[in-house]
């Protein structure tokens, strides 16, 4: 496309060709009759993603054009597919009839299609396609996003931070968007990083600075909800929000109703879980292939309905920390809980209720046909049933939500006595009015009907005027009606019959008199279906002009489904209600992880108690084996904090917990060699973040600090930063380490206490109790979980020389009298000390006759050696 002289084009390829160069980040869907048709690299992209064959056209040039095409009223499953692949998408229409084009009909774009801008997404997703934007300038940043297929508007704004960069990554991925808008590029390593590594589109638009005056009146004029007094003085939000509704609008004239409200988020009145715990607890999504299975989210999701999995997915993203909101919530699932036949016919009704959200936002694009808007009446019908529901329930909490409660009758009996049950999809081809909604389409309907009527009694007229029995009258939508005579038949015709078409066995005629009837009839279909598609869009528009009643209503569904959601959830695994107390400690009773649970099964997994925070025993070092428990016991007491903070019961017998304000975690050896960071550089830079931002109400796990670098080292920093957590910070915090000698600082802090995993050891085989109690261990036992990995004996037995050469160094340092003329014949007994050990350990029922001559000749080779030594 390079090198293409565009003076030498055809005219439609040069009109083609000035609107691509214009939009080079796009792939042109470019409207040819009935197809979208791509040219050039456009077209060798397209066949190449969408599997379609690729041919060429003429465009003047010597070459021909490479070319695809697919049918215009298919081309929403293949935009999906390509905005999936993550391309940006323009749609070029003609924007002037023919019979006025002076040359070329005139095109342009009408549509970008992006990411976060998708809308089809035929009722797959259950949950939120977010479009943000990013405001940045001088350590204050807005954000702002949406989701245009629901109208949720949200913005916040975070000022005058010197780890900027970091608060704008972590409130990034709680949004977790798939396109995000920049007014220019962002020069912040960390957050271009995050964006690359997660997969999320850019894209820019052009910021002109407006004052703060015309600012909000363009949000307001675009938002109709839209609150002054709410957004004083937040100009960074209002400047973010302006953005992303400019974005919106660049190709769309008509106010979209459905996004009426913008919502202000305070960042602090939430619990702050930053991105790296996001993913470490695998709170969204699983860190095995980034899906949802494995993932908190999966496990709590038992909504009936699109809109409340979504607002399962709102609240994990922002859990509270106002202690009055949260029992709010649970008071509900609690009354679920007690009473869960009440539960399932909440379900049964709520199951029938399809995703008002992302109707309304196709009513609001006036995209909705006859099907949705069918969806709409069908799901509507149910909300009597469910304020019903909510009347007899007797419970104080539902009375407010009854008072509130709007079911949208005038709107389905719109609906209802409009649109036919069986209407066809498409909205201009007429049958989709109901007989009776409109007079004067009845009176049209019926000069049609009289039409078809005359029609028949003037074909059997002229069979019997004319004695031709196979005379018949037919219709061609080129010609009309007419009468066809075989050539048998034709010097049967009267003079009135005027010749219309000549067939290879039979003519065809027309009469003035069958003008008549075909104007009638056909006039009539016209204006039938003309008038049709015009009630339709009136209906359509009624319901948008209504579209702020209807998001009200979505709303309560979402909230009442989400904690009827956890409420089968408690019920069904077992889960209790948390309470919550004034005195910052930690009591779990009999808790559990609830993924993990899930996968091994109840019987199978094994519960812990937590207490942490009691007589200010804030800080817990937890030493034993690896694959023993350490980290499960770590992340499920996060996992049921954030449960509970949502406002869920927990899985555990009893839980009294303080509120925290937020969840840190250090977990893992990750790297991020391609920016220049090794394992321990991400370590230490994670642990200055937490750092920095954790408080005394904050909950925090660290898991192997400081075993990115040497020994010494390492000990060293994981020293020095549980002691700065003791003098200056005093967080609840779970400290997982394999640096043993730690463990002597519950002596010297008052603070700290030691914890271990409970093992039970026999013949140099170790068991994992998976208990975490009191105490500490002085080994790691890394040989033996070695052993279990399957690794050779020969691999083992070397290790255990070396590690009892190590040990024995280690005291003989110590020692002042250490003698070095008795360190081979110590030597030689650590190995035959080590080879009895190995012999006694093999269980000789567990292995052939085969193996064990095998194992035999080693333990040979091995003693063999020995003795030569």
């Amino acid at each position: 496309m390079k090198n293409i002289d565009i003076n030498k084009l055809t005219p439609m390829m040069k009109q083609y060709m000035n609107i691509k160069l214009k939009n080079m980040d796009k792939i042109l869907f470019y409207r040819l009759g009935d197809f979208y048709e791509m040219f050039f690299d456009d077209a060798i992209i397209a066949a190449r993603e969408l599997e379609l064959v690729l041919t060429g056209r003429d465009c003047g040039l010597e070459d021909k054009a490479p070319m695809c095409g697919i049918p215009y009223h298919a081309a929403n499953s293949y935009i999906n597919r390509l905005v999936d692949k993550g391309y940006k998408i323009a749609i070029v229409e003609q924007v002037e009839e023919p019979s006025q084009a002076k040359s070329i009909v005139d095109r342009q774009i009408v549509k970008i299609i992006s990411p976060g801008t998708l809308l089809d997404l035929e009722g797959k997703e259950n949950y939120n396609n977010f479009i943000s934007s990013v405001f940045f300038k001088d350590n204050s940043v807005g954000i702002s996003y949406m989701d245009i297929t629901t109208g949720e508007f949200n913005t916040t704004e975070i000022l005058n931070k010197e780890n900027i960069e970091r608060y704008i990554i972590d409130f990034i991925s709680k949004v977790n968007p798939r396109e995000i808008i920049l007014n220019e590029k962002i020069n912040l390593k960390a957050f271009n990083d995050f964006v690359e590594n997660n997969n999320i589109f850019i894209s820019y638009i052009e910021y002109k600075e407006l004052n703060l005056k015309n600012i909000i009146s363009y949000i307001s004029g675009k938002v109709k909800s839209f609150s002054n007094k709410l957004f004083k003085n937040k100009i960074f939000s209002l400047i973010s929000s302006y953005i992303l509704l400019d974005y919106i609008y660049l190709y769309h004239d008509k106010d979209l109703t459905h996004i009426n409200s913008l919502n202000y988020i305070n960042y602090s009145n939430f619990l702050m879980i930053d991105a790296n715990t996001r993913d470490n607890l695998e709170i969204h999504k699983n860190l095995n292939d980034g899906g949802r299975k494995n993932s908190l989210l999966n496990i709590i999701d038992y909504a009936s309905t699109p809109m409340g999995s979504r607002k399962i997915n709102s609240w994990l993203e922002f859990p509270l920390i106002n202690k009055k909101d949260i029992n709010y919530r649970l008071d509900i699932v609690n009354y679920f809980v007690n009473n869960y036949e009440k539960s399932t016919e909440l379900e049964n009704i709520l199951k029938d209720i399809y995703d008002l959200e992302r109707i309304l936002s196709k009513i609001a694009y006036q995209n909705a046909n006859t099907k949705d808007l069918l969806i709409l009446k069908r799901s509507l019908e149910k909300l009597p049933n469910l304020k019903e529901f909510l009347n007899d329930s007797d419970f104080d909490k539902f009375n407010v939500l009854v008072q509130n409660f709007d079911d949208l009758s005038d709107i389905f009996n719109l609906i209802n006595k409009s649109i036919k049950e069986d209407a066809p999809i498409q909205i201009t081809e007429g049958g989709i009015i109901k007989d009776g909604y409109n007079e004067y389409l009845d009176s049209i309907k019926k000069n049609s009907i009289i039409g078809e009527k005359k029609l028949l009694e003037y074909e059997i007229s002229e069979r019997d005027r004319t004695g031709i029995n196979k005379l018949k009258v037919s219709y061609n939508k080129n010609i009309g009606y007419f009468i066809e005579l075989t050539k048998s038949n034709i010097d049967k015709a009267p003079s009135n019959y005027i010749r219309r078409q000549t067939l290879k066995n039979s003519e065809r005629y027309i009469t003035n008199e069958l003008n008549e009837i075909s104007d009638m009839i056909l006039e009539g279909q016209t204006d039938t279906i003309n008038l049709e598609y015009k009630l339709f869009i009136e209906i359509r528009e009624y319901i948008s002009n209504n579209s702020t009643r209807i998001k009200n209503v979505t709303d309560l569904i979402s909230v009442i489904d989400a904690l009827n959601s956890f409420a089968q959830i408690s019920v069904k695994n077992n889960y209790c209600r948390p309470i919550f107390n004034n005195e910052n400690y930690i009591y779990i009773k009999d808790g559990r992880h609830p993924v993990i649970e899930q996968n091994l099964g109840f019987e199978n997994f094994i519960s812990n108690d937590t207490l942490i925070g009691k007589k200010n025993k804030t800080i817990q070092i937890i030493t034993g084996p690896n694959m023993a428990g350490k980290s499960t016991y770590m992340r499920q007491t996060a996992l049921i904090l954030i449960l509970a903070q949502i406002g869920c019961f927990v899985p555990a017998s009893a839980c009294d917990i303080s509120i925290s304000d937020a969840i840190f975690t250090r977990i893992g050896a990750s790297d991020n060699l391609s920016k220049g960071d090794s394992t321990f550089m991400v370590e230490m830079k994670e642990m200055s973040n937490i750092i920095k931002n954790a408080t005394k109400n904050s909950f925090v796990i660290l898991d192997e600090v400081g075993r990115g670098t040497s020994t010494n080292d390492g000990f060293s920093i994981a020293k020095s930063i549980l002691e700065y957590i003791v003098k200056n910070i005093n967080c609840k915090t779970l400290f997982a380490t394999h640096y043993h000698e730690l463990t002597d600082l519950e002596e010297e802090y008052n603070s700290i206490e030691n914890l271990k995993v409970k093992i039970h050891e026999e013949n140099n085989n170790i068991v994992f109790l998976r208990k975490i109690v009191k105490g500490k261990t002085d080994k790691s036992y890394g040989i033996e979980v070695a052993k279990l990995s399957g690794l050779p004996n020969e691999i083992l037995f070397r290790a255990n020389v070396i590690l009892k050469e190590l040990d024995s160094s280690t005291k003989n340092k110590t020692q002042l009298s250490f003698n070095i003329d008795n360190k081979e014949d110590s030597q030689k007994q650590i190995e035959k000390d080590i080879l009895l050990s190995e012999l006694s350990s093999i269980e000789i029922d567990n292995i052939t006759p085969i193996d064990s001559l095998k194992v035999l000749n080693d333990f040979i080779k091995k003693a063999k050696d020995l003795l030569n030594d």
